[in-house]
């Protein structure tokens, strides 16, 4: 059974409301109405639609927490400044790609700005759906407030145009990225072993690092006592190989002379990430196997979460989610986070990484040009009395227990790049198949490598 996301809670679980950075904003009640000067008479309606809670610093009637309260009273406030209802709303699962792809046929508005995936995003594009930041009169592509550059370049496509964007100045909630690498501070000290951040510091966190703590904390005892380096990967927990390869420098596709896609596995970066993953598992046995695999869902993080495994390779997605299974409420300031180490061929500034499944903002086709674009740049401003550069204070506060953290957090979204999984179709269970072949010692890397060339190459369209 393919493995949903655990949305992954960083914060401090929210220290107070009192300790809301620079987010200084007055909370209104939703049907108060602002003394704000009118600054332009654009009327009509500004709709932002997102289907998913990772996504609720767009649409603030979702939570009661005090960030959403502060954009509550930026879309009033961008209300009574344009003369126009803004209006942001979380729909069912499914409905925006449905939507928006019938509106266009009709010109009918379903959506000015929603939030999906890269991959729904970039198919979007394909069919003509989207409008691009360059397209829309008053904004400036270059902008910050528009993300960092590697994701906009993420997100621009065959015509040299930015389709997805981030909200930067909001923090809220965190950015998604992919091969983050989590870790039990706690059980990594308690087995007297290098802290992974330390090593980070000092340039030398790459994969021996890695291995000699994986084999300082792994106990087999046969019992509830027993901890491992991380749980084995499967194809259906295949995070740690993703990583393991784009962390030596391997990716899904890479560019011909004639400027198209094909397959990038077939190298020999590729095939010593899958040698060091396979011994890992088969020879230096660092790896927890729980039982019935398949009928847990998240069944990887909750081996972390009890204690079994000291690292935790998976998404970034986070929220405001206080369950009581989540990392954060078991480990606490245990509970810490770092780039994926490096191999030896590596040559990019961060191992972390972004995939079709990391969240971005984008633009209907039927987005007003003319008139909305001084809508959006007011409502992605900086919320509160933060600045271009505060949010990172705010954000330091209430979502890390440590600066360290923060700090390397930023580094990473400013340095992360596409694994290029946006250009290939949804379905990459084939892949996977492959992957865990190598594990179960049914294929040579050399032969998985081989083999995934006609893979690749069927799921590009």
């Amino acid at each position: 059974m393919k493995k949903i996301l655990l949305t992954l809670l960083v914060s401090a679980l929210m220290f107070s409301a009192a300790s809301c950075g620079g987010g200084n904003a007055p909370i209104v009640d939703k049907d108060e109405t602002l003394d704000v000067e009118l600054e332009q008479n654009i009327g009509g309606t500004f709709l932002i639609k997102t289907e998913s809670t990772r996504s609720l610093s767009l649409a603030p009637e979702a939570s009661d927490d005090i960030r959403q309260d502060i954009i509550n009273y930026r879309y009033k406030e961008v209300s009574a400044k344009y003369n126009c209802a803004v209006s942001a709303v979380i729909v069912p699962e499914g409905e925006l790609l449905k939507n928006l792809a019938a509106s266009a046929s009709v010109t009918d508005t379903y959506a000015d700005v929603f939030q999906l995936p890269a991959g729904d995003i970039y198919n979007l594009y394909k069919g003509g759906y989207l409008t691009s930041l360059q397209d829309v009169k008053g904004i400036d592509p270059a902008d910050e407030k528009w993300g960092f550059e590697n994701q906009k370049a993420m997100m621009t496509f065959g015509d040299g145009k930015t389709y997805g964007f981030r909200n930067t100045y909001w923090s809220a909630p965190l950015q998604d990225l992919s091969g983050v690498l989590f870790y039990n501070e706690a059980l990594i000290t308690k087995n007297m072993q290098a802290n992974p951040y330390e090593l980070y510091e000092s340039r030398t966190w790459n994969w021996s690092a890695f291995e000699t703590i994986c084999k300082g904390v792994t106990q087999t005892v046969g019992d509830l006592q027993s901890t491992y380096g991380f749980m084995v990967p499967t194809a259906s927990y295949p995070d740690f190989i993703h990583a393991a390869i784009y962390s030596n420098g391997g990716q899904r596709l890479k560019t011909t002379d004639t400027g198209a896609y094909t397959c990038g596995y077939n190298d020999s970066k590729t095939i010593e990430a899958l040698e060091w993953v396979r011994d890992l598992v088969n020879v230096e046995k660092v790896c927890y196997v729980p039982g019935a695999l398949d009928l847990v869902q998240n069944v990887d993080v909750m081996s972390f979460t009890d204690g079994y495994t000291a690292f935790l390779v998976s998404g970034s997605y986070t929220g405001f989610y206080n369950g009581n299974g989540y990392p954060i409420s078991v480990l606490g300031e245990g509970f810490r986070w770092i780039e994926f180490p490096r191999g030896e061929s590596f040559k990019g500034n961060s191992t972390a990484y972004y995939t079709k499944d990391d969240m971005f903002i984008a633009l209907s086709s039927s987005f007003d040009t003319e008139n909305k674009g001084v809508i959006l740049n007011a409502i992605f401003e900086p919320l509160g009395d933060e600045t271009t550069e505060s949010w990172k204070d705010y954000l330091s506060t209430n979502y890390f227990f440590y600066e360290e953290d923060s700090q390397l957090f930023f580094d990473m979204l400013m340095n992360s790049v596409s694994d290029y999984s946006i250009l290939t179709r949804n379905s990459n269970e084939s892949i996977d198949d492959v992957f865990e072949a190598v594990i179960n010692g049914k294929k040579t890397p050399k032969e998985a490598v081989e083999m995934l060339s006609p893979v690749v190459s069927g799921l590009l369209e």
